[in-house]
């Protein structure tokens, strides 16, 4: 069974303060504490957090050694205790010439082990790690060194990215799943969206329903539009509510600017958007595997503005009362005056130089 690890921030800035493997890490952990001291907004701590792994997987050897040695909490596991310090036990951990303490003492919380000190052997001189720690801690108490406000505090930053992690990836997969039913059936679909939270909740942020419509274009092309109904259920976070839309729009179409959005019955609004036979394939692989297939794993919705093609009159007339055209490619868009500068949507490209040849 495994076992929490990790490593104060105190122990990481001020005690291990050579020997790095990357010493750019380093200075990141102590912009890290900094952040997680000074600043009230988490904002803070995740931008700090982006830039060093769990403070568990640092990159010094003391660290590495610690990792490793608590791999597993089996009471068959023999470590060595440091003799005179009971209250907590601390656990010496050794590596090179560095010499280190951690415990995996109640104190510090169920199943988890932390490596709070850390310093250089010396022998028996007053300057050896074990000499000082210990007389450290006979005096003045282990509180120094235990898990502080700012330890506890990244942990729980920790423990809400990736919280919000899972929710996203499941998102994703109930997104592709519920494209893929509908593709199967022609039914509607519903998902009902919970917020990203360590315990049940009994009120989903929002309700999401699928539909997809065969579209004739005209030219003996069958496309297929998606229609995504969004009805929020708790208004207390907008926020989540949009990460949680863009989510399943990206991985039915990344390009923000191939949705449409409609107002739906009272205060939901629909998006719109063409279906890709890649986006449909990737779907049902979706539901064969029980995983978000690799490409789309990572998915975000692509902001930017593209130009298409579209008969002249139509783009005109457009232009003058301000409603959307369908492009070649299928997609209604509204068209902009200048649209010179934009890339070209590269399907309407392609049909464009079908029709011409």
């Amino acid at each position: 069974m495994g076992i929490l690890r990790r490593v104060t921030l105190r122990c990481l800035c001020e005690d291990l303060v050579s020997d790095w493997r990357d010493v750019a890490q380093h200075r990141a952990f102590i912009a890290l504490r900094t952040a997680a001291t000074t600043d009230e907004k988490d904002s803070a701590v995740v931008l700090a957090l982006d830039e060093v792994p769990t403070t568990a997987r640092a990159a010094h050897p003391l660290v590495e050694s610690f990792y490793s040695a608590f791999e597993s909490n089996d009471s068959s596991v023999l470590r060595e205790s440091i003799s005179g310090l009971t209250d907590p036990h601390w656990w010496k951990q050794k590596t090179s010439r560095w010499r280190g303490a951690a415990t995996d003492a109640v104190v510090v919380g169920g199943d988890e082990a932390w490596l709070c000190a850390g310093g250089l052997r010396a022998g028996r001189e007053a300057r050896d790690f074990y000499v000082s720690f210990t007389t450290s801690v006979n005096q003045h108490g282990p509180d120094r060194y235990l898990p502080a406000v700012e330890d506890r505090r990244v942990q729980l930053v920790e423990e809400k990215l990736a919280r919000r992690g899972a929710w996203t990836a499941q998102l994703r997969l109930a997104a592709l799943i519920c494209l893929a039913e509908v593709d199967a059936t022609g039914a509607r679909r519903a998902l009902h969206v919970p917020r990203p939270s360590p315990a049940p909740v009994s009120t989903p942020l929002l309700h999401i329903t699928f539909e997809l419509e065969r579209v004739n274009d005209g030219d003996d092309e069958v496309l297929t539009e998606i229609f995504v109904t969004v009805e929020v259920e708790d208004h207390t976070a907008p926020n989540l509510v949009l990460s949680a839309t863009a989510t399943i729009r990206s991985v039915i179409e990344s390009a923000a600017d191939a949705w449409r959005v409609l107002p739906g019955a009272g205060r939901s609004e629909i998006w719109s958007a063409l279906v890709t036979a890649d986006a449909l394939a990737a779907a049902h692989r979706a539901v064969e595997t029980g995983d978000v297939p690799e490409e789309l794993a990572d998915s975000a919705l692509v902001l930017g503005v593209r130009s298409h093609y579209a008969p002249k009159g139509h783009i005109v007339d457009a232009s003058v009362d301000g409603n959307p055209v369908r492009g070649l490619c299928g997609q209604w868009f509204v068209p902009t005056t200048n649209p010179d500068t934009l890339p070209i949507c590269p399907a309407c490209k392609e049909k464009h130089e079908s029709l011409a040849g």
